[in-house]
């Protein structure tokens, strides 16, 4: 939902915080009836004398009129007229406590009011304030709107209406909704959905791969071909709609059934169907056979698979989210758990020590001079050998009668690095491609270069959807190695969904904790703001970030981020402070920026 940052229509504060809420029912009114939904629209084949229906987009509908902005107008009023009637029907308490500010709305509108389409007006003045009667109940437009269902009555209604209004008036001016709302936009509509659409179709093929993989019913690599298209044809997804509940529904439960074997759909993959079948009215038989093509070896392996690993249960860990709202925390608010990343076999790690060998050898040479350093410590009361200065000095204070100093010794100082660090990676989907490949790449010199100086240093990457699924991927613990298992990781980094950095944060101080390094710094790599699929955007994501952050400053680590995003600086300096961030320009500089920064906090 979009919604303004300040509503200051009325002078009672009261009014409009109930103007904010009206804003909000009514918006997921218009989400629950599917407003902005491609497949609602549909338009006549000329060509076809049986007028044959087919399914187009909204903007190629609209063309269709002589006049699209009034066949707009009229649709919008449509949808308002029927999102008003669920408003009431859901939230009749809300809409009646409304009452007074819908009339007030109302009255605003006349007043900036100019066009000359007073039947418009009078349907939109029935729809905002149904008290008034500007309506009789029996008017044609009124008995055809509540008897129409589906989607060619729902065309049907809207240029029948259209036709009305178009034949009173040669040239009519655009309708105006506001104060009461704004106009649809539906073309950023359309491009937002087509974005999503897409993303849920990835990432619904890859969920069900997985599922397959887990559940033993993937088929086998010598013939994943065949075998893969006979069990998509044999599968049978099933969307069930519980009769208790309300229509529209917000969700619908799936069952999934293959050679007559039931297999259970988890929550997360019962939601993403709910939200590709509100996008799409079906979900897409491709879909279905594109994840047996994955689950069945279709897809190649290569530096992205790390999700079809057959894992174990991970039981997810609560953490707090900060609200600066209400100046307080919601408990135990997130969901997070903890996973190691399946490796992948292939030359990256190879291939990155190759292209960047002029670069690694400085590097090492300038990590080996951070290394353990010796001096010899003199005037000591103990130590390796006689400190010949001293002596001296001691011998000439028993010839002038004073008291000889003990401390006649040298002794052999080895100073130790205490530094332990944590790397949090940011995986969403942002960062695919040569973004991503970069990243890997910086990670594996900072590996070579840790290794060298022999400090203590884990990574870890992170990602996830919505509060109650935030993930963590294992890459290489404080204590683990540096083994082919670990670059097999580093290899298997790849984008998956979105960035709620506050629970990965608040998660890497518990993994600080019973680290005794007298130093602990905790170095975020990441391509953007924090961000996720929910509410957690904007300032709220800022602030739970900016919170998390605290907290580990609290517990004595030391954050630092080194960020690509080219319009960072608004809000870096604001969730870091000055001095503990950095924006490299060109992301082929990261993997020598990142060791150079790791050098300047730790020398």
């Amino acid at each position: 939902l979009f919604l303004p940052q300040k509503v200051t229509f009325f002078e009672d504060s009261y009014e409009n915080l109930l103007f904010y809420k009206l804003t909000i029912s009514l918006l997921s009114c218009f989400i629950l009836q599917g407003s902005f939904g491609r497949h609602r629209f549909v338009a006549r084949n000329k060509k076809n004398l049986n007028q044959h229906y087919r399914e187009i987009g909204v903007v190629d509908y609209f063309t269709q009129f002589k006049k699209p902005r009034l066949a707009q107008d009229v649709y919008q009023l449509i949808e308002l007229y029927r999102g008003v009637n669920l408003l009431a029907a859901e939230y009749p308490g809300l809409f009646k406590e409304t009452q007074r500010i819908r009339r007030k709305l109302l009255g605003m509108h006349r007043q900036d009011q100019k066009s000359s389409i007073g039947v418009l007006e009078s349907f939109f003045a029935m729809t905002v304030a149904p008290e008034e009667r500007a309506f009789p109940s029996d008017h044609p437009w009124v008995v055809l709107l509540e008897k129409y269902k589906g989607n060619f009555e729902l065309a049907s209604a809207h240029q029948e209406i259209y036709q009305e209004v178009s034949s009173r008036a040669r040239h009519i001016e655009p309708f105006s909704f506001l104060p009461f709302m704004d106009s649809f936009e539906f073309v950023e509509a359309e491009r937002i959905r087509d974005e999503r659409v897409e993303h849920n179709a990835k990432k619904f093929s890859s969920s069900l791969a997985h599922l397959l993989h887990r559940s033993e019913q993937s088929p086998h690599p010598q013939n994943s071909v065949e075998v893969s298209t006979d069990q998509a044809d044999s599968a049978r997804l099933q969307i069930v709609v519980d009769a208790s509940e309300q229509n529209p529904p917000s969700t619908k439960k799936a069952s999934l059934t293959i050679n007559n074997s039931a297999i259970e759909i988890p929550t997360d993959l019962q939601e993403l169907i709910s939200r590709i079948h509100a996008d799409l009215g079906k979900l897409p038989e491709g879909y279905i056979a594109a994840a047996f093509g994955i689950s069945g070896g279709g897809r190649a392996v290569g530096e992205g698979d790390a999700d079809s690993e057959n894992e174990s249960i991970v039981e997810f860990v609560p953490y707090d989210e900060w609200d600066y709202r209400r100046h307080g925390y919601r408990k135990n608010w997130c969901s997070l758990r903890e996973k190691p990343l399946k490796g992948v076999r292939s030359d990256f790690y190879r291939r990155t020590l190759e292209k960047h060998r002029g670069p690694l050898l400085k590097i090492r040479r300038q990590f080996e001079m951070m290394n353990t350093r010796e001096h010899f410590a003199r005037r000591r009361r103990h130590g390796d050998d006689l400190d010949l200065d001293a002596l001296i000095d001691s011998l000439g204070d028993q010839k002038a009668g004073l008291a000889p100093s003990e401390k006649l010794f040298v002794r052999l100082i080895r100073n130790e690095r205490s530094i332990s660090t944590l790397f949090l990676v940011d995986m969403s989907n942002s960062t695919e491609g040569w973004i991503g490949t970069a990243i890997k790449e910086a990670l594996v010199l900072m590996c070579e270069a840790m290794e060298v100086v022999g400090d203590k240093y884990g990574i870890f990457g992170f990602s996830g959807m919505r509060r109650m699924r935030s993930e963590v991927y294992k890459i290489k613990d404080l204590t683990d190695t540096y083994s082919s298992d670990v670059k097999q990781r580093l290899a298997a980094i790849a984008p998956k969904e979105y960035t709620r950095m506050g629970p990965p944060i608040r998660h890497m101080i518990d993994r600080f904790k019973g680290v005794d390094s007298k130093s602990r710094l905790l170095i975020l790599l990441s391509d953007g703001k924090p961000e996720d699929y929910d509410d957690y955007k904007g300032q709220y994501a800022i602030e739970d970030t900016r919170k998390a952050l605290a907290e580990a400053r609290g517990n004595g680590i030391h954050p630092y981020c080194i960020t690509i995003d080219r319009e960072a600086h608004e809000y870096l300096e604001h969730l870091f402070g000055r001095g503990n961030y950095t924006y490299v320009k060109k992301i082929d500089q990261l993997p020598s920026r990142l060791t150079d920064i790791y050098r300047l906090l730790t020398r």
